[in-house]
């Protein structure tokens, strides 16, 4: 089993609201993003709360992240990265840099995205379709782990370069999932990559605690 940590809603009143779930790697992105560039939007811990009549008034498609400033919502965590990061190093404003972004981002969302759901979501227990037992869902992953390290992590110390980005929040997190699979070994280059976003970002790590606590305690 695992210890289910959900945030601490912060107490501060704002009218900037980013409504997240603490154990959603969709969600630890922009929760490192507020916090690593000050932005100073209340935490709302939103888990178990996404069905109530409150929330799809506001975001009917009920997910997190989503965003509220005043009568502005946005939900689908890689456009709020984007919105999130418009004004800072994360999201450079260079447009041949800031494209290398957006190009990480839906590699992310159209391909690495996809596999990992396939081999972790059972053992995570999100779909109640039964693990593959022949292994093909892990084989896939490992062959797109190896794409990831290959075409983003080869020539550059993150996803789009040298610094961290908005990409590397959203593909590092959900590397996160893949601590679940127990006959998945990461490649040496990943474990550094997780490393040098541990060293680059202060808030990165304590962040990350509740998400890789329940992927590590429901390992199968």
């Amino acid at each position: 089993g695992f210890k289910l940590i959900l945030l601490r809603i912060e107490t501060t009143m704002s009218d900037k609201q980013l409504f997240v779930m603490g154990v959603s790697a969709n969600s630890v992105g922009t929760i490192i993003m507020n916090s690593e560039c000050k932005l100073g939007y209340t935490l709302e811990e939103s888990y178990g709360k996404t069905r109530s009549e409150e929330f799809i008034a506001m975001n009917p498609f009920h997910t997190c992240p989503t965003i509220k400033e005043g009568d502005f919502v946005l939900w689908e965590s890689n456009a709020i990265l984007r919105y999130m990061g418009a004004d800072s190093n994360f999201y450079p404003s260079d447009n041949k840099a800031r494209a290398k972004v957006d190009q990480a981002l839906d590699y992310r969302q159209c391909n690495l995205y996809k596999k990992i759901a396939d081999a972790c979501y059972t053992r995570l227990g999100f779909i109640s379709t039964p693990v593959d037992e022949t292994g093909a869902d892990v084989k896939a992953l490992t062959e797109e782990l190896e794409v990831l390290v290959k075409h983003y992590l080869t020539k550059t110390k993150f996803a789009a370069g040298d610094t961290p980005t908005i990409a590397d929040l959203s593909i590092a997190p959900a590397l996160e999932f893949t601590r679940v699979v127990k006959p998945l070994a990461w490649p040496e280059r990943i474990t550094q990559y997780i490393a040098d976003l541990e060293a680059a970002l202060p808030s990165y790590k304590g962040h990350l605690e509740g998400l890789r606590g329940m992927c590590e305690g429901a390992k199968k």
